[in-house]
């Protein structure tokens, strides 16, 4: 663990600023997930590490997105 939270705090110091460059309906901006990916991925890549979504079952049978985060 102690390697895991190494690597994710320095790769946490060289994130960049992420644009909020999508609207919903015009209320409000966001960053859209593709776009965060593309600007995070070689970032996590060059500490070793790696996101990992998997869909489950969640309350109520409800679709719920798992986040895993590998080192």
């Amino acid at each position: 663990m102690k390697e895991l939270f190494k690597a994710l705090s320095l790769a946490q110091a060289e994130f960049p600023t992420l644009v909020k460059d999508s609207s919903a309906g015009g209320r409000y901006k966001y960053a859209d997930l593709p776009s965060i990916i593309k600007k995070l991925d070689p970032v996590l890549r060059k500490h070793h590490l790696v996101v990992s979504q998997l869909v489950e079952d969640g309350i109520n049978n409800c679709p719920a997105i798992k986040t895993i985060l590998c080192h």
